[in-house]
């Protein structure tokens, strides 16, 4: 996956990388995005629905 930090900034997000080496996403509602093996996505919505979230309009825009 290519991620642009430009990106992140423009949704005001933060990322980091877990041991295992999956890549996580954090948003500002507290949604998240995981990226796992085998390009397994995870999208947590925190308190939102899901379909409201920053996490989910982050993907579906990238």
């Amino acid at each position: 996956m290519l991620l642009c930090l430009g990106d992140l900034l423009e949704a005001n997000a933060s990322c980091s990388l877990e041991e295992n080496g999956e890549l996580h996403l954090y948003f500002q509602d507290e949604s998240d995005i995981l990226y796992g093996e085998d390009n397994k996505v995870v999208v947590s919505a925190g308190e939102t629905a899901l379909s409201e979230s920053d996490a989910v309009k982050w993907l579906q825009a990238h």
